[in-house]
């Protein structure tokens, strides 16, 4: 029976090398585990023979493992590319989603369409609307969707590209004039009432939103009230626009629109950059980072911290139509009777000399120089001194330095230009000049116990007609932007009253302006912090053109403004009413406002965020937000709604969303996205309506 059972059973026949070297059969089963033999001992010795190392596997076996683990690795590779691919493709989806906006060209009419999903127009450009009437020839040759090219024979050449980054969608748009000089007149308008515009430049009435009121065709330069300014504009909707050209242009203004006109010489290309985000903060955003601080600023520092902290007393309305010594000192006496706590700067403005530009005090209304500041000195006030580049034509550096001045059209002589009703020359911003203008400024801190010097000037309006410059600038505001950089790179200037392309340069200095109506300097201030100058010193207030209500309702605003700029002593005036509103207005400024400002100023330095904002910095979507002008915020923490009327002890204010702790009721108010209209909320004369954002 067994010897039948083992024929029974199919077996292979392997030799084996067992112990004494001679080769015997064993007879293994199917099963490995299987061992067709009687003898137990022949089983043991199977076994010890498996484990050892003479024995090998078949090489088939092997290389049919390794493909099998190959495969495996295959499978998975092909896995994680897939899942990667569906990741991409669907952030993609998501991005565009997000972005929400379609951009059009109709090329016969040179119209740029730029359309949300729901086709709801945003904004659209007509490009060379008075070239030409003729249908263009399309010389594009790559990529329809993403690119455009159009010619106008021997006219010029209009292209555009289409770039797309996370959420922001761009257009460069580019304009080049062929064998002939052209005047390109392009214009971008918004399309509902419910949009605005914002940017640009400053004005005497500043506007905000600025298509508030029509601004008529001028040239887009600097002036005594344009102080600062961009070639940058956004929208209420969040379109933003770039005109990155080196060419002077003419800008108008109206309800809806922002019309541009530049000459551009035969050969030569002007162009724009117009981007769209999801709001206009996030535009605002991309712009900074992508624009202004592309090539980072993260080293970049501020001019004079100190003025946070400091109160800026000018003299000029204190001094009436003279200043001089004994008006320093009398001025000095005052505040270090009433402010002695506070770090007080005096202001000398533009009367310490006997000509503008003699940069030497006048010997008549100073006398002992160095004894009169070491006077004010002992008093712990510091005293800044204002330099100008304007040199009066009866100053003897008229005479002694025409080859510093910025001449006439002719190129050969000094233009002249009115500064203060008075025929003066201007100091050209070349290297020269620059040298010249610092040697000076060496010369008058060694000679006398000032602290600080300041800079007013640099403004292209009013300078002589076509004048020629050293540089030979093709654009005109480059003037500016050079008197700029010269302020912010000697040290001790702490302001300067024109800057221009100031937020790429390697300091930041703070600018001072023009005293303005009160009524207009929150939108002067929105608009600068737009513009990415957030340091600014306001006009000084004077009590002597101002009824006294009025006078402490401008106190309790520029409490709230970077720096306390005053015109007259408030405690000197005889009205308790003045007293306790300062004293208000101090006890605010030493516990809530600088303690923000001081946490604010290193991202306003580096990033240009700006310190003042508007209200839809916080609420880029709420409507009522975009349109509030007489409002502002600090940082995102403290919202300011002055009163600037006499007689008026109420007002209306609009919350956006949030918690809000009023500070002089300590009322809560918890407000949904909607908003909230506060009316006729009770505000005596020595309060400011004050607002404190509260973490949910």
């Amino acid at each position: 029976m067994e010897g039948n059972k083992r024929d029974s059973v199919r077996v292979t026949v392997q030799y084996l090398n067992v112990e004494g070297g001679e080769k015997e059969k064993r007879k293994i089963g199917k099963h490995s585990t299987t061992i067709m033999e009687d003898d137990d001992s022949d089983s043991k010795e199977y076994f010890a023979v498996m484990k050892s190392k003479s024995y090998k596997k078949n090489p088939w076996q092997k290389k049919r493992g390794y493909g099998i683990k190959l495969l495996v690795i295959f499978i998975l590779i092909s896995i994680v590319v897939g899942v990667a691919l569906i990741y991409y493709l669907y952030n993609e989806k998501r991005e565009n989603l997000e972005l929400n906006i379609r951009i059009k060209f109709i090329e016969n009419e040179r119209l740029l369409k730029v359309e949300d999903l729901e086709h709801k127009l945003l904004l659209f450009a007509r490009f060379g609307s008075d070239i030409t009437t003729d249908l263009p020839f399309d010389c594009t040759t790559n990529n329809r969707l993403k690119n455009l090219c159009l010619i106008w024979r021997k006219i010029a050449n209009l292209t555009i590209s289409h770039v797309i980054k996370k959420n922001i969608g761009c257009y460069d748009i580019s304009w080049t004039a062929f064998e002939n000089a052209l005047k390109f007149e392009d214009i971008f308008e918004i399309t509902q009432e419910s949009d605005a515009w914002y940017g640009g430049s400053l004005s005497k009435d500043q506007q905000w939103p600025i298509n508030k009121k029509h601004r008529s065709k001028r040239l887009f330069t600097t002036g005594r009230y344009s102080e600062a300014l961009e070639r940058y504009w956004i929208t209420a909707r969040g379109v933003s626009l770039i005109y990155t050209s080196p060419y002077p242009v003419e800008y108008e203004v109206d309800e809806l629109s922002i019309k541009l006109r530049t000459n551009v010489p035969a050969n030569s290309s002007i162009s724009y950059r117009i981007c769209t985000g999801k709001d206009i903060k996030q535009i605002h955003l991309h712009t900074i980072d992508t624009e202004w601080a592309k090539n980072g600023l993260k080293h970049r520092k501020l001019a004079n911290s100190k003025l946070f902290n400091s109160i800026l007393w000018s003299m000029e309305k204190f001094c009436r139509e003279e200043c001089n010594s004994k008006k320093l000192i009398k001025f000095s006496r005052l505040i270090s009777k009433f402010y002695s706590k506070y770090r007080n700067i005096i202001n000398l403005d533009n009367k310490w000399e006997k000509y503008i530009g003699d940069f030497t005090f006048d010997k008549e209304k100073y006398k002992n120089v160095t004894n009169i500041f070491s006077i004010v000195k002992s008093k712990g006030i510091q005293t800044n001194l204002e330099l100008s580049t304007y040199v009066h034509i009866r100053s003897d550096n008229f005479a002694k330095l025409p080859h510093l001045f910025v001449r006439d059209a002719g190129g050969n002589v000094p233009g002249l230009c009115v500064d203060n009703n008075t025929y003066s020359g201007v100091f050209d911003m070349h290297k020269a000049s620059t040298m010249w203008i610092s040697n000076t400024i060496d010369r008058l801190l060694k000679a006398n116990p000032i602290d600080y010097i300041s800079l007013r000037g640099g403004f292209v309006e009013g300078l002589p007609f076509e004048a020629k410059f050293y540089d030979d600038f093709v654009e005109p505001t480059t003037y500016s932007k050079s008197f700029s950089k010269f302020g912010s790179d000697m040290t001790k200037i702490i302001y300067v009253t024109t800057i221009y392309q100031n937020n790429v340069f390697p300091k930041a200095i703070w600018l001072k302006l023009s005293d303005r109506n009160s009524t207009y300097i929150i939108a002067t201030a929105l608009q600068l912090g737009i513009l990415g100058y957030p340091f600014f010193i306001t006009g000084a207030f004077h009590k002597y053109h101002v009824e006294t209500e009025v006078f402490i309702r401008q106190i309790q605003l520029v409490t709230w403004m970077p720096v306390m700029h005053l015109g007259t002593i408030p405690d000197a005036v005889k009205d308790d009413r003045v007293h306790e509103a300062f004293k208000n207005c101090l006890h605010y400024r030493q516990t809530l406002v600088l303690p923000m400002l001081r946490k604010l100023s290193t991202n306003a330095t580096r990033r240009l965020i700006p310190l003042v904002r508007p209200l839809w910095w916080i609420a880029p979507n709420d409507l009522t937000a975009l349109k509030t002008y007489d409002q502002f915020l600090l940082g995102d923490k403290f919202l300011i709604a002055p009163i600037l009327n006499s007689f008026q002890r109420s007002r209306d204010i609009y919350l956006p969303e949030g918690q809000w702790k009023c500070l002089i009721n300590r009322k809560l108010y918890n407000v949904t996205t909607e908003g909230l209209h506060l009316k006729n909320l009770a505000i005596s004369l020595s309060e400011i309506a004050v607002f404190e954002r509260l973490a949910r």
